[in-house]
């Protein structure tokens, strides 16, 4: 090997060692914006029995001293190749007093077509923001269908974080 070879690889080793060494001083990173963020996931499923028109999907509760930021969901159905699953909605339920106040954000359902068994197959899938308080709230998906005279089944998934709240 010639000089100038190992005097390049000798430079080479100490620049990568020396930042290596470097290392050890940096500082962790953290969310500044976000310090009391924790993930969140739920999942739920269930049929849409005969003589009914929708199945409601029940996404869990919201510990107290937190707020649900739902961040994304997720809706699979199966069911009989000419059924047509028609509507999905998110919803945010708030107690108030006797009553309940609630939010929904419409869901875009597709038809993916037949799988393997020659069922058809509907997805919704969609990135949003949505807020649910821990104390008397609940978060719901609804999922619809047209044709009653069958069973379809559907679950649901929703992300996101939850956050401490004063």
């Amino acid at each position: 090997m010639c000089k100038a070879a190992r005097a390049s690889i000798l430079a080479l080793i100490t620049v990568v060692t020396g930042v290596t060494a470097l290392a050890q001083y940096s500082q962790p990173v953290r969310d500044v914006e976000n310090p009391a963020r924790s993930p969140f996931w739920s999942f739920d499923g269930g049929p849409i029995s005969l003589s009914t028109a929708n199945v409601i999907l029940n996404m869990g509760t919201v510990p107290a001293g937190q707020r649900l930021v739902i961040e994304h969901v997720a809706v699979q159905c199966t069911g009989d190749a000419d059924d047509n699953i028609s509507q999905a909605t998110i919803s945010v339920y708030k107690k108030t007093g006797g009553g309940w106040t609630s939010w929904s954000v419409p869901l875009a359902v597709r038809n993916q077509g037949t799988g393997y068994d020659g069922k058809g197959i509907w997805t919704a899938s969609q990135v949003l923001r949505l807020y649910s308080d821990g104390v008397g709230s609940a978060t719901w998906v609804n999922v619809h269908h047209r044709k009653t005279t069958s069973t379809a089944h559907c679950f649901a998934v929703v992300s996101g974080n939850t956050i401490s709240t004063p």
